[in-house]
Protein backbone atom coordinates (compact mmCIF):
# COMPACT_ATOMS: atom_id res chain seq x y z
CA UNK A 1 0.00 0.00 0.00
CA UNK A 2 3.00 1.95 0.34
CA UNK A 3 2.92 4.92 -2.09
CA UNK A 4 -1.15 4.83 -2.20
CA UNK A 5 -3.00 7.88 -2.40
CA UNK A 6 -6.17 8.89 0.25
CA UNK A 7 -8.42 7.97 -2.99
CA UNK A 8 -6.66 4.83 -3.40
CA UNK A 9 -6.28 4.11 0.50
CA UNK A 10 -9.83 4.82 1.30
CA UNK A 11 -11.22 2.51 -1.98
CA UNK A 12 -8.79 -0.50 -0.44
CA UNK A 13 -9.68 0.12 3.37
CA UNK A 14 -13.85 0.75 2.57
CA UNK A 15 -14.28 -1.72 -0.67
CA UNK A 16 -16.16 1.33 -1.66
CA UNK A 17 -15.59 2.82 -5.14
CA UNK A 18 -15.77 6.81 -6.57
CA UNK A 19 -14.27 9.26 -8.27
CA UNK A 20 -12.41 10.71 -5.84
CA UNK A 21 -11.89 10.41 -2.13
CA UNK A 22 -14.89 12.58 -1.22
CA UNK A 23 -17.21 9.62 -3.13
CA UNK A 24 -15.65 7.01 -1.30
CA UNK A 25 -15.76 8.12 2.03
CA UNK A 26 -19.21 9.33 1.76
CA UNK A 27 -20.80 6.01 0.80
CA UNK A 28 -18.76 4.68 3.35
CA UNK A 29 -20.02 6.68 5.93
CA UNK A 30 -23.13 7.24 4.40
CA UNK A 31 -23.27 10.43 3.69
CA UNK A 32 -24.32 12.01 0.33
CA UNK A 33 -21.82 14.60 -0.76
CA UNK A 34 -22.63 18.52 -1.26
CA UNK A 35 -21.33 20.41 -4.35
CA UNK A 36 -17.91 21.70 -3.20
CA UNK A 37 -17.82 19.74 0.25
CA UNK A 38 -14.44 18.66 1.15
CA UNK A 39 -13.40 15.75 2.35
CA UNK A 40 -12.49 17.29 5.67
CA UNK A 41 -16.28 18.51 5.57
CA UNK A 42 -17.40 15.11 4.99
CA UNK A 43 -15.37 13.84 8.16
CA UNK A 44 -16.49 16.55 10.42
CA UNK A 45 -20.38 16.12 9.35
CA UNK A 46 -19.77 12.53 10.19
CA UNK A 47 -18.25 13.13 13.49
CA UNK A 48 -21.03 15.60 14.26
CA UNK A 49 -23.85 13.50 13.76
CA UNK A 50 -21.80 10.67 15.84
CA UNK A 51 -21.61 13.02 18.73
CA UNK A 52 -17.60 12.99 18.69
CA UNK A 53 -17.44 16.72 18.05
CA UNK A 54 -15.02 16.76 20.92
CA UNK A 55 -12.24 15.55 18.30
CA UNK A 56 -12.59 18.37 15.55
CA UNK A 57 -9.48 20.17 15.17
CA UNK A 58 -8.07 22.50 12.90
CA UNK A 59 -7.55 20.38 9.84
CA UNK A 60 -8.18 16.71 8.97
CA UNK A 61 -5.06 15.30 10.05
CA UNK A 62 -5.57 16.69 13.85
CA UNK A 63 -8.71 15.91 13.90
CA UNK A 64 -7.94 12.01 12.90
CA UNK A 65 -5.31 12.19 14.89
CA UNK A 66 -7.59 13.54 18.34
CA UNK A 67 -9.70 10.36 17.08
CA UNK A 68 -6.67 8.12 17.65
CA UNK A 69 -5.27 8.04 14.05
CA UNK A 70 -1.12 8.03 14.34
CA UNK A 71 0.68 9.42 11.24
CA UNK A 72 2.63 12.41 9.98
CA UNK A 73 -0.20 12.57 7.01
CA UNK A 74 -3.38 11.38 6.04
CA UNK A 75 -1.76 8.82 4.07
CA UNK A 76 0.86 7.88 6.58
CA UNK A 77 -2.27 7.70 8.93
CA UNK A 78 -4.55 5.34 6.83
CA UNK A 79 -1.39 2.76 6.61
CA UNK A 80 -0.84 2.96 9.99
CA UNK A 81 -4.15 2.56 12.01
CA UNK A 82 -6.66 2.28 8.50
CA UNK A 83 -10.03 3.91 9.21
CA UNK A 84 -9.25 4.98 12.99
CA UNK A 85 -10.67 8.81 13.62
CA UNK A 86 -12.52 8.51 10.42
CA UNK A 87 -16.18 8.09 12.36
Amino acid sequence: MAGESVEELLAGLTAQTGDDPEQIYAKWAGLTVRIGETLEGLVRRKLVAGGKTSQLRESLLATLTAGGAVGESVEEALLKTGLTGWS
